[in-house]
């Protein structure tokens, strides 16, 4: 049962990392989308005023994401 949720997780993790990986749509990512993605690959978000920050042990660089609506906000 485990893997079947690990499956299900991971299928809708496909297609937000499939948009960030080509590049080609950074504009056309919801927010929530990312948040999930980055959390599934064990990134911890913590708020500086009212931006979240996302930082993973073994990473120097941290990711600062600011949603705009129900999307990313693309830089």
């Amino acid at each position: 049962m485990r893997d079947y949720k690990e499956f299900i997780v991971w299928a809708s993790m496909r297609r937000p990392l499939h948009a960030i990986l080509c590049g080609n749509a950074d504009a056309g990512i919801r927010f929530a989308d990312i948040v999930s993605l980055l959390r599934y690959l064990a990134f911890e978000m913590r708020i500086r005023g009212d931006q979240p920050i996302f930082f993973r042990r073994g990473i120097d660089d941290i990711l600062n994401l600011q949603p705009k609506g129900a999307m990313a906000k693309a830089y």
